[in-house]
């Protein structure tokens, strides 16, 4: 019997691991939270494997620092290896001028809004992100 409790809290971990990777850039650790034929669909694209996800993420302005706020997690469990969760998130963001770690103190400010929907399977036991799906809402800056 899978517990629904571990099970969400496994998932939301996989997501907020994921998202502050991508904010202190470390694109490589990212390859454990999602399975070997992911999918991550945004701006209309689709990107279909870990690795490709990995590059395209590491693919990013190298000077745009960002902050990934995710709110409102509601998350089900579909059967024993597979489930779904949608949260809302903000993304604030700014563009450094320097790679000078002071160039780090300039103040973000909220760029996206809109949501993530993200699917999971349990695979060997351990959950992880098979498709995770941005859809922006609102460009602010």
């Amino acid at each position: 019997m899978i517990d629904p409790v571990v099970s969400e809290i496994a998932c939301k971990g996989a997501v907020y691991s994921v998202l502050r990777y991508i904010d202190e850039k470390r694109f490589g650790d990212i390859g454990s939270y999602f399975a070997e034929n992911s999918t991550l669909t945004r701006r209309g694209s689709t990107t279909v494997g870990r690795e490709n996800i990995i590059q395209s993420l590491a693919d990013r302005p190298k000077e745009k620092n960002t902050r990934h706020l995710c709110s409102n997690f509601v998350f089900a469990l579909s059967d024993k290896d597979t489930a779904t969760a949608q949260c809302y998130f903000t993304i604030y963001s700014n563009a450094r001028t320097s790679d000078d770690d002071s160039a780090k103190n300039i103040c973000l400010k909220p760029d996206i809004i809109g949501e993530y929907t993200i699917e999971f399977s349990r695979i060997e036991g351990t959950w992880l992100i098979s498709a995770f799906h941005v859809n922006a809402l609102s460009q602010l800056a």
